[in-house]
């Protein structure tokens, strides 16, 4: 699915929800940090619930309360309710046996959310954000929210967090949406690491494995575009799939890369390096093969991307390095 700036929402459009305040959790990460922006750019009062990471922003629209999903009091909110919740936060750990640990306290700590929110008498729309890791590697196949999940890589151990959200959104119980996007790409993202960084330092694209996996991309801004749209103008009690165009194979996006970069050479990186250098779970991520796409392709006609072009998107990266 390809959706041009023809498409977008006219003026004259009207929105399913307004929002006037928004609680943002995990707003200083790499998404959660481009929503912010996008919030603040459609005049939103925020609140961010902000954990150890300093936030970036200095406005009149933000308010910064210090904390942890992990203890922090839900009914603090009562006096100031949100009228929608957007959730990016989750607990990190590195290595699997951290992960799995990470994933238990997440997941009590999404259980004490859910619980304040069916105590409320009107509840805030929940969104909750998380990726298509949740999906599996499905190789050529095509997959929409209706799709059986199977987590592989870091989602093997993290969509443990999901559960007590998933749980809310299957039996109805809340007004909740559930958005998984697909690789985002942006600056300070995974493609400074493992693409941008090596093409500086190097002069090579680097193609993981055989390069013949299946990838599926939104830029950031438009990551945190769609989040903000979905969320004003869907029905809840569904999942969302976010991507900007149909899925490309890994090949073809480093062969993408290297013309961007005038023709600069592509070097194979065997999987046996990538577990050795950064894990197994990053070697699955990068032989993770998912063509994603959506049930709500009329919705998502309405958007109007930033990036349609992901040669537009990785030109606009690259000049920078």
């Amino acid at each position: 699915m390809i959706i041009s700036p023809q498409n977008a929402m006219s003026k004259e459009d009207t929105h399913l929800r307004n929002f006037r305040r928004a609680l943002v959790l995990g707003g200083t990460g790499f998404i959660g940090s481009a929503l912010v922006r996008h919030l603040l750019n459609k005049g939103m009062a925020i609140t961010c619930l902000t954990h150890r990471t300093k936030p970036e922003w200095n406005s009149p629209q933000i308010r910064i309360i210090r904390g942890s999903i992990t203890n922090f009091r839900w009914d603090a909110l009562n006096s100031s309710m949100p009228d929608v919740i957007f959730h990016l936060a989750r607990i990190a750990g590195r290595g699997r046996l951290h992960r799995l640990i990470s994933a238990r306290r997440g997941a009590a700590a999404n259980h004490r959310l859910i619980k304040w929110l069916k105590g409320l008498q009107n509840p805030p729309l929940l969104v909750y954000v998380t990726g298509t890791l949740c999906y599996g590697s499905r190789g050529e196949e095509h997959i929409t929210e209706e799709s059986c999940l199977s987590p592989t890589s870091y989602a093997r151990e993290y969509a443990a967090q999901d559960g007590p959200i998933l749980d809310a959104l299957f039996k109805k119980e809340l007004p909740v949406m559930v958005m998984r996007p697909a690789w985002v790409y942006g600056e300070g993202s995974w493609f400074d690491r493992f693409y941008a960084s090596q093409i500086k330092k190097y002069g090579h694209v680097p193609v993981y494995g055989d390069g013949e996996n299946w990838m599926s991309f939104i830029h950031v801004d438009d990551c945190a575009g769609m989040i903000s749209f979905i969320a004003e103008n869907a029905e809840h009690g569904e999942t969302y799939n976010l991507f900007s165009e149909p899925a490309i194979m890994q090949k073809d996006f480093v062969s993408l890369m290297s013309d961007v970069r005038g023709s600069i050479p592509i070097k194979s990186v065997l999987f046996d390096e990538v577990r050795e250098k950064h894990g197994r779970a990053a070697e699955e991520a990068f032989g993770f093969s998912l063509r994603v796409g959506t049930n709500h392709e009329k919705l998502y006609q309405k958007y109007n991307f930033l990036y349609s072009d992901l040669r537009e998107g990785l030109s606009e990266l690259l000049t920078r390095f």
